[in-house]
């Protein structure tokens, strides 16, 4: 049983991540339509930009009604928020080493 506990807690370690790339590239495709340019964001914006995808995320957990599950396999419906947020910030890092 705790084989399958831990297979599903290593789909969903990858699953969140893999969901949060995807709204940071519709976000800065986004950003980079409107502007014209594809700049690393300042801190303040970089701040918004975690809020966002934090809310997009949590909207997301709602949606496909994924609390429940968390809370039977034992992990806190804060934990994705929190790889979400880890996954935007560690993308703009790499964006701003990259230009």
């Amino acid at each position: 049983m705790s084989d399958l506990v831990g297979l599903l807690r290593l789909r969903m370690a990858r699953a969140y991540p893999l969901r949060a790339l995807g709204i940071w590239l519709l976000l800065r495709l986004f950003i980079a339509y409107g502007t014209g340019a594809v700049e690393p964001l300042s801190f303040e914006l970089l701040a918004i930009f975690v809020a966002v995808i934090s809310l997009v995320t949590w909207i997301d957990m709602r949606r496909r009604r994924e609390m429940l599950i968390l809370g039977n396999l034992g992990v806190a419906w804060q934990l994705p928020i929190v790889l979400a947020c880890l996954t935007c910030v560690f993308l703009e890092i790499a964006l701003r080493v990259v230009t």
